[in-house]
């Protein structure tokens, strides 16, 4: 870790590839099993050995979790269906990798303290992406000031490490990479589980250099030259390094990645990895994507992730243009990293929900930091302006139906309502708003022409808000400048607002989908149409994940209400009734640690 020139310490990730490998064909079908499929700590047995805890819940670092306030999970800005420690401080998601039916979720603790040092592998698992069980810490450093920084993990079927031997299932073999920080250098390490839960290190670096600032491994097979390929960030170089090799012990350097968009402070968490077209003529086709974190530097300030589709080569990656695009219209959003080994060539990731410039500060107890939802990522061609073409990165939350939900409010119209309509929110905290707004043909719209969802607090004075406002182009935004002052106001680096330009949609002839500038006859002219466009807010205690149009567009930000308020009300808003509300959809969504909570 290193620290920012904001006093914030640098992130670290792990990521992983996404490889077409045997699996199940529906990995979310809720019918299986879903009970925990590795041995962990049994219900009130601390790390320690103890036996004095009562709670059906282990813990993220193996303590007892009573004398706390508040049971497990349940105080009162804690979200309910986002994972996160039971205690102390979470950063970057590591090792995610898809074994034997379980999602894997390894990432940056400290076990001992509620601030970044100290840096272990955590470990929780999941049938579903969703429902989390915490797993005892997966990698600890071994002397004192050692950190075991992030990596990634992934599946060694043939056993081309010879870490395994014939007992072990194929599915099974995992690796973990990761870097090994010390005051004088970062190295690169391995560590092999046959369980899943106990690891074993590998004990000689793999890969090193003469560098403090070389870092965050992330590996895939590459099926193209038939070896392995690992990516590093040379962070203050601002290069991503390719090494390959064929046993993962002995490691060549075999290509760059130097310099390419904003380079900010330092490069970190390089994550190479491939994902589905959907739609048009090359729907299905696997394309790769490389995504780059970057740590400070963000054009809103702080951290933020950027990334580049392009072509892999088997040696060298070659990006279809050198634009930045980025992952998140909003502040809280970092740290990307997909899944190794995700089933049926889908791409599924994952980031961690906060921003360096203000996360060791946030007023959160007895934890801090969550990880995001669950992302489903595909490439789908859009029109940034009427006159280009672009694969986008498209990314929208996994399966939400796996979360036990009851419907609040539901209403259709085929005609469009013009008035606005309130919606109590009766649960947890955790909320999933999803409304389509039209704007009919020839409107004249005007600053005012805004679809809004606005969250209140019980005290009905606080609130986030989100919405669109219609335009050339059309916007969406997230502000929650409202949403407790105590934090918001007294940190310099809480931006307030924040918003991003939608693209216009792919509904185009086979012979329009062009990237790049397009010819004249390809022109688009909206005016003379009815425009829809669909918003979702998932809003879980204190924090909100938006998307557009099924995540053509996505912003995440936290926020902290005052005086332990949780959300209780949603005001949706067609602001000068140019717009019309077509459907509306409240739903409220279980805890995803109900058992953790009694």
């Amino acid at each position: 870790m290193k620290a920012s020139i904001v006093g914030a310490l640098g992130a670290v990730i792990a990521a992983a590839c996404v490889s077409a490998v045997p699996s199940p064909v529906d990995p979310f079908d809720l019918g299986s099993a879903s009970h925990a499929l590795y041995p962990r700590m049994s219900a009130g047995q601390s790390g320690d050995g103890s036996n004095n805890d009562k709670s059906k819940c282990p813990s993220s670092n193996g303590t007892a979790v009573s004398g706390y306030q508040y049971a497990p999970y349940s105080e009162p800005v804690r979200p309910q269906i986002h994972f996160s420690p039971t205690v102390n401080f979470m950063n970057d998601p590591n090792g995610l990798v898809y074994s034997n039916g379980t999602w894997h979720l390894f990432y940056q603790y400290n076990p001992t303290q509620n601030v970044a040092g100290n840096q272990h592998w955590g470990h929780a698992i999941s049938t579903d992406l969703y429902h989390w069980e915490n797993l005892p810490i997966a990698i600890a450093p071994e002397k004192e000031g050692e950190g075991i920084f992030s990596g990634n993990a992934v599946i060694d079927f043939e056993n081309t490490s010879g870490f395994f031997n014939e007992s072990t299932p194929k599915d099974q073999r995992i690796v973990a990479f990761y870097t090994l920080n010390t005051a004088t250098s970062q190295t690169q390490h391995v560590a092999y589980s046959s369980d899943g839960v106990t690891f074993t290190k590998y004990a000689p670096a793999v890969v090193e250099r003469n560098q403090t600032q070389f870092r965050d491994p992330k590996v895939f097979w590459d099926d193209k030259s038939s070896r392995w390929i690992m990516a590093l960030a040379l962070s203050q170089e601002f290069g991503i390094v390719f090494y390959a090799s064929s046993n993962m012990k002995d490691w060549s350097e075999v290509s760059r990645f130097q310099s390419y968009g904003i380079l900010g402070y330092q490069y970190e968490c390089p994550d190479l990895f491939q994902v589905p077209v959907e739609g048009g003529p090359d729907d299905g086709k696997m394309m790769y994507v490389l995504a780059i974190s970057i740590n400070p530097g963000a054009p809103i300030g702080g951290s933020f992730v950027q990334y580049w589709v392009g072509d892999w080569d088997g040696t060298n990656f070659t990006p279809r243009d050198q634009a930045v695009r980025t992952m998140d219209f909003s502040k809280d959003f970092y740290a990307f990293s997909s899944w190794s080994n995700s089933p049926g060539n889908k791409a599924y990731a994952i980031a961690w929900a906060n921003n360096w410039e203000y996360s060791q500060v946030v007023p959160t107890s007895p934890f801090r930091s969550i990880q995001s939802l669950p992302r489903e990522l595909t490439l789908k061609y859009y029109r940034p302006t009427p006159q280009f073409g672009d694969l986008i990165l498209n990314n929208r939350p996994v399966n939400l139906s796996a979360i036990s939900s009851k419907t609040l409010y539901s209403k259709k119209s085929a005609q469009g309502s013009k008035n606005n309509q309130t919606v109590a929110l009766n649960g947890k905290g955790a909320f999933d708003i999803q409304a389509t707004f039209k704007l009919p043909a020839n409107t004249n719209i005007t600053y005012n022409t805004i679809g809004s969802f606005e969250i209140f607090a019980g005290d009905g004075k606080q609130s986030v808000k989100t919405g669109i406002q219609m335009g050339e182009p059309t916007f969406a935004f997230i502000d929650r400048r409202k949403a407790g002052s105590s934090f918001a106001d007294s940190n310099p680096f809480f931006t307030d607002k924040t918003s991003g330009i939608i693209r216009y949609q792919a509904n185009y002839t086979e012979d329009q989908y062009v990237l790049g500038p397009l010819p004249t006859s390809a022109y688009l002219d909206q005016a003379k149409q009815d425009r829809y466009i669909s918003l979702q807010a998932v809003v879980d205690r204190s924090v909100i994940e938006v998307f557009v149009n099924d995540g053509e567009l996505a912003g995440t930000s936290v926020f902290y209400f005052d005086n332990d308020q949780i959300p209780a009300k949603v005001q949706v808003s067609v602001g000068d009734n140019k717009l019309e509300l077509v459907d509306l959809e409240v739903k409220a969504l279980q805890s995803i640690w109900k058992k953790c909570q009694h």
